[in-house]
C-alpha cells in the first residue's frame, strides 16, 4: 500500500472528473482539489491517495492512461507523484489541509474518499501552522509587485472580487500563509508604524495571526489604501 501526493499540470478541467472516477474504484482513501499555484495562479490538480501498488512508477503510468496522456501529453502537461515523507504537510492529514487551502475560491473543486470531517478540520489546522513556509516558499510582497500580486489574487482567489477593497485583499493574502511583506517594508523610515507593528507581531519571519493584542494588521493596512 502506497501513500502518495499527486500534482498534475492541467490545461483542461475535465481531468478532474476523469480522476475522480478512477479514484472511486482504485484508491482506499483520497483527496483531490482543483487549485491555483502560488506564483502564477495557474490551474492544476493537487491530491493525495492511498492505493495498492508496487511502485509510484506504476501508479503514475495508470494515471497517465486514465487522463489520456500516456502517448501524447499536451504541451506543459505534467504528472508528479511522490511518496509521502511523513513530515510537515507531506503527510496524509497535512495534504488534506493543503488541498483545502483554496476552499471558497471561484475556481475551487474538491473530492474526497473515506476522509472524515474531523480529518479535514485537523488538516486545515496543520496547514495554518505550517502553511506555505513548510510546503512552498512564501511570496514576497514588495512595493514593485504588490499591486500586480493583489490583482491576480483578487481575480482568481476571491469571490465577489469587484467589491473587495485593496486593504481587505492584502489582508486575505497575508492570512492565506502564501505571502509575506518584504523586509524593505520594515526598514523604510516613512513607515515606522508598519515596521513597529510587524516586529511586535513577529511578522519579520512570518505572519502570526494568533498574536493576542490590538490588531497590528490595522497599521499595516493603513499604508495600503490604494483601492479604498
Amino acid at each position: 500500500m502506497l501513500d502518495v501526493s499527486l500534482t498534475i499540470g492541467i490545461p483542461d478541467e475535465k481531468l478532474f472528473d476523469l480522476l475522480v472516477n478512477w479514484l472511486e474504484h482504485r484508491a482506499e482513501i483520497a483527496v483531490l482539489a482543483l487549485e491555483r499555484g502560488d506564483a502564477f495562479l495557474q490551474l492544476h490538480l493537487q491530491g493525495m491517495l492511498r492505493a495498492k501498488s508496487s511502485s509510484t512508477t506504476i501508479l503514475k503510468w495508470e494515471i497517465k492512461e486514465v487522463i489520456g496522456w500516456q502517448s501524447n501529453p499536451p504541451v506543459g502537461g505534467s504528472v508528479c507523484l511522490k511518496s509521502l515523507r511523513e513530515k510537515g504537510l507531506h503527510t496524509v492529514i497535512g495534504l488534506i489541509g493543503y488541498c483545502l487551502k483554496d476552499e471558497g475560491g471561484p475556481h475551487f473543486r474538491f473530492y474526497s474518499k473515506n476522509i472524515t470531517e474531523q480529518q479535514k478540520a485537523e488538516g486545515c489546522r496543520m496547514h495554518s501552522i505550517y502553511g506555505a513556509s513548510e510546503y512552498k516558499h512564501k511570496l514576497e510582497l514588495t512595493p514593485a509587485n504588490i499591486l500586480g500580486r493583489a490583482l491576480q489574487f483578487r481575480k482568481y482567489r476571491v469571490k465577489n472580487s469587484l467589491s473587495i477593497t485593496f486593504r481587505r485583499c492584502i489582508a486575505e493574502m497575508l492570512r492565506s500563509g502564501q505571502y509575506i511583506p518584504a523586509f524593505r517594508w520594515l526598514t523604510s523610515p516613512k513607515i515606522s508604524r508598519v515596521r513597529e507593528a510587524l516586529l511586535q507581531a513577529g511578522f519579520a519571519v512570518g505572519i502570526n495571526t494568533s498574536v493576542k493584542q490590538e490588531n497590528p494588521m490595522d497599521h499595516i493596512l493603513e499604508y495600503f489604501r490604494l483601492w479604498d
